[in-house]
């Protein structure tokens, strides 16, 4: 729900960090919402235009911003399976906050919840993200001994 939530309010999430639609900076950018993304949002419309359906209240924008961040949140999730598929979760976890928290458009106090979860991730869930890493490659291998069986 928060990534369509934050999409009705001009909202949008980038590997960059989140981008507020409705700030006057992107009124002449020409450029789409994410260069990595293959969302119709980033591949048919740029910030500006976005942004005026916004400021403008026309729900296209809406629903191209909504459109937008549930791709963003389908991305986000298969990173997270290939990092737990190559065990490399842990790091995954740690660059993906590293990013996500440079949310360029946000107070300071974001950034300092940010960086409190990062230290607590890394001091108390680590042995939790171990075993989750464990108990998935596990999963894979079952996987794999079922299939070459058939």
């Amino acid at each position: 729900m928060l990534f369509r939530s934050l999409g009705r309010t001009g909202s949008a999430f980038t590997w960059d960090g989140r981008l507020n639609l409705k700030n006057a900076r992107f009124s002449r950018d020409s450029g789409p919402l994410d260069e990595h993304c293959s969302c119709p949002a980033c591949t048919r419309f740029s910030r500006a235009y976005i942004r005026h359906l916004v400021t403008q209240q026309e729900i296209l924008g809406l629903r191209l911003l909504t459109v937008h961040n549930l791709f963003f949140l389908l991305d986000l999730t298969e990173r997270a399976r290939a990092a737990i598929r190559g065990g490399t979760f842990a790091v995954f976890l740690s660059e993906s906050l590293d990013r996500l928290a440079s949310d360029r458009d946000g107070p300071p106090s974001v950034h300092r919840k940010a960086a409190r979860l990062r230290t607590r991730l890394a001091v108390e869930a680590q042995p939790e993200l171990d075993d989750l890493e464990k108990i998935c490659k596990s999963a894979l291998d079952w996987e794999k001994r079922l299939a070459s069986r058939n």
